[in-house]
């Protein structure tokens, strides 16, 4: 049998081959000119391989390759993005330049998304105005029927609160997507950060603590009110921590899947309605869940009934500010790079603005960018060529299993079957991804990345009820 991951190499070393035949050789490459294997050239000796081994195979490159004050990491794979971003760059600027460009067509939306990213006076003057019909939503709930409407309608525009919800394969019927459920509802990046006592943690926490309140503040709390409501916003999310598992515990996959029915685990949490909840997030005639952590889920419970609803208000409140603080006011964005990025992650500078809203540009409109990003830097009939290469492998592959004589005929014929089956995904989709429904313009760049969460959410709920007809029938991101 030839897997995909093999395919995938054989192609990638006659590309490599052709590159190499043809003379093109990268001028960042780091093949030494004595010779030396850039392996052994990355070595740094003056480091013990029993005291460190990672900094004695690596050291030499990370000496020479130092991590970038706005990044915090270095290797392969970002001087890959910074070469993508360039492009997409261009891209993005040549379709902001066009305000004639037809309405709902890739330039159209890729332009205005990315120059209503540019454009901070505009978002600066514009304050917390686009986030003021969520907030106006929480503001009018009473009951805990209304907190439950709007998470459902906050998780839609991927406003991560209370809990971890959406569509995904079912691990033990690969052919069926399933509604997954897991623990989640932390603003700390998980459990440990909430309770581990070392100077470093407390600080984090010291340090987040004042950022819930920053964010408080600027939906209009004064300080006294602010401060207590992050008090209680720790107090709640500490308690979803203390019912969360540890990092250890969520790598065993059978104890992290638990299939019931809806009824059933609408029984185990009767203050919350998983019907409605997930009625309201667009995934109708649910009958079956996996639930990841189901002791989590019976403490959140607990936690609905038992604390008060201005405190909920408060958490959604914090949580919604939290989402869209990058694309929000200077404050409001400053607030949050240096918690988020240089605290908790130890970057030093700030991306520059371009890059910050090409790479938002790329993860929101990916499909649509991928399409422009192939006309202007794939040339016609590559995927064609790849995808010949790809059938001339398979079928060397194939006539090679037809001549080993140590394997059974009835066990050719099902592994030549297997090899029929091989679904070749070169360069692109055959088929994009349908976007005509996010409507992008320049007024406000925090509604343009609501609407694109919300496609995006709206994308993954759709899913259920809908069988998978290949499993290997997965989609490459786009540049």
């Amino acid at each position: 049998m030839i897997s995909n991951k093999l395919l995938t190499a054989c192609i990638a070393s006659a590309i490599t081959i052709t590159a190499i035949s043809c003379g093109n050789k990268s001028e960042n490459s780091d093949v030494k000119p004595n010779g030396v294997e850039p392996l052994v050239a990355h070595i740094d000796s003056t480091v013990k391989p029993n005291d460190d081994f990672f900094n004695y195979a690596n050291g030499a490159w990370f000496k020479a390759h130092p991590i970038p004050e706005s990044e915090t990491s270095n290797g392969i794979f970002l001087q890959v993005k910074d070469t993508v971003n360039d492009a997409v760059r261009t891209i993005c600027e040549n379709a902001a330049k066009k305000t004639d460009a037809a309405k709902g067509s890739n330039e159209q939306k890729i332009g205005d998304f990315f120059f209503s990213g540019m454009d901070t006076v505009s978002i600066d003057k514009a304050g917390i105005e686009p986030l003021k019909e969520e907030l106006a939503k929480i503001d009018a709930i009473t009951n805990t029927e209304q907190l439950q409407k709007e998470v459902a309608d906050l998780q839609r525009l991927q406003v991560g609160c209370m809990f971890a919800m959406g569509v995904g394969r079912d691990e033990k019927n690969s052919s069926k997507y399933a509604v997954q459920l897991w623990q989640g509802g932390l603003g700390l990046p998980d459990r440990d950060y909430y309770f581990n006592k070392d100077a470093a943690t407390e600080n984090i926490r010291n340090e987040y603590k004042k950022l819930i309140v920053i964010f408080l503040k600027a939906v209009g709390d004064d300080d006294k009110k602010a401060e207590a409501s992050a008090k209680d916003i720790f107090t709640l999310e500490s308690a979803l921590a203390k019912a969360s598992r540890k990092i250890e515990d969520l790598r065993d996959p059978y104890k992290n899947y638990n299939k019931m029915s809806i009824d059933k685990f609408n029984a185990s949490t009767p203050h919350i309605s998983w019907k409605s909840l997930t009625d309201n997030m667009g995934i109708k005639n649910v009958d079956t869940v996996i639930v990841g952590q189901p002791e989590f889920y019976k403490a959140l419970d607990g936690l609905v009934a038992n604390t008060k609803i201005d405190v909920w208000k408060q958490y959604l409140k914090w949580n919604l500010v939290n989402a869209y603080a990058s694309f929000l006011t200077k404050d409001i964005r400053n607030a949050n790079w240096q918690f988020f990025e240089a605290t908790l992650s130890g970057a030093k500078k700030q991306k520059p603005r371009w890059k910050e809203v090409v790479e938002q540009t790329n993860g929101m409109l990916g499909e649509l960018v991928g399409q422009e990003y192939i006309k202007s830097y794939i040339p016609t009939g590559t995927k064609e060529k790849l995808i010949e290469i790809g059938k001339n492998i398979m079928q060397v592959y194939g006539e090679h299993l037809k001549k080993l004589d140590w394997m059974s005929d009835a066990t050719k014929e099902k592994a030549l079957a297997k090899l029929a089956k091989v679904n070749m995904k070169l360069g692109y989709p055959d088929k994009w991804k349908d976007l005509s429904a996010i409507q992008i313009s320049r007024a406000s760049y925090c509604k343009n990345v609501m609407a694109a969460h919300q496609w995006a959410s709206d994308d993954n709920t759709r899913k259920f009820g809908k069988r998978i007809r290949k499993f290997l029938n997965q989609r490459y991101s786009q540049c």
